[in-house]
């Protein structure tokens, strides 16, 4: 199998189950899902007679994922920082509307 081929798994893997993950998602989390998956693939492909993956394509499957995951999770903790910043924001800013002064009511 050809780095094309890596790259397309790996790549539709990506498409597949991205909404599977979010801020908090780790390595080690997101490999082991991705090996489950080509478990499932290889067990797909034994059931009509076709050789199953190697170990390396698996491997270099498994980190592409990886990659491309762990940096939409971190788009994804980029967006909960600013979330949460607009959120302190309104906060403060309701504060300053209502008259609120280190936790008094005026």
């Amino acid at each position: 199998m050809s780095a094309r081929d890596v790259e397309g798994l790996a790549v539709h893997l990506f498409e597949a189950y991205k909404l599977c993950f979010c801020a908090d998602s780790t390595e080690k989390w997101i490999k082991m899902f991705c090996e489950k998956r080509l478990e499932t693939i290889d067990a797909l492909l034994i059931d009509d007679g076709e050789k199953p993956l190697t170990k390396s394509f698996k491997k270099k499957v498994t980190n592409r994922f990886a990659e491309l995951m762990l940096d939409y999770v971190a788009q994804c903790k980029k967006q909960r920082r600013k979330k949460e910043r607009e959120r302190l924001d309104a906060e403060k800013e309701d504060m300053k509307k209502n008259g609120v002064k280190r936790g008094k009511v005026k």
